[in-house]
């Protein structure tokens, strides 16, 4: 619920199922760290207005990351080992990822892509940095979409690619002003 668990420090827990800070800050300023279930991995859903803003998040076995709502990861710092092909970073909501940090690593050589990343909305992942690191893989990893959807969605964004392969083509500013 509203502020369920604002300003929280939660670590060193084990086998989560999935990360659900579905309501009006209600993982505000929190610390989460801990491991997803090593076969299931996790979903982390910040959704609703500052639900995770000015938090740190730091989990393993991810396999899918929302910020849906308004400063829903503002001035956050998620930290995320990513356990699936399928997995999806969907940001909707003015100023989601505002001078947020997202690491997002990959470090299994079974996960040889990821479904991408969708900045959805006006000013979502504005002024944020989104690192995708796979140098701990032998091989590259195939990143097959980012999208910046509307005006501003993606305006000084920061995109860090580390041992990533990154098609051009599959870069997408849909809207004018998008980039």
């Amino acid at each position: 619920g509203m502020n369920a668990c604002e300003n929280m420090k939660i670590s060193k827990i084990d086998n989560l199922s999935n990360i659900q800070c579905i309501d009006n800050k209600a993982c505000f300023n929190s610390t989460i760290i801990g491991t997803c279930n090593k076969g299931l991995g996790c979903q982390i859903e910040c959704d609703l207005t500052s639900s995770c803003a000015y938090s740190t998040i730091n989990l393993t076995n991810v396999n899918g990351l929302t910020c849906t709502g308004g400063d829903s990861c503002r001035y956050s710092n998620i930290d995320i080992t990513i356990n699936s092909n399928r997995f999806e970073f969907i940001i909707f909501g003015i100023f989601a990822l505002d001078n947020s940090i997202i690491n997002l690593s990959i470090n299994d050589a079974s996960i040889t892509e990821i479904a991408g990343i969708q900045c959805g909305s006006i000013a979502c992942c504005e002024n944020s940095k989104i690192i995708i690191d796979a140098s701990m893989v032998k091989d590259r990893v195939i990143i097959n979409g980012i999208q910046c959807q509307r005006n501003n969605s993606c305006r000084d964004t920061m995109f860090v690619f580390r041992n990533v392969i990154m098609e051009k083509s599959n870069f997408e500013c849909l809207e004018a002003g998008a980039c």
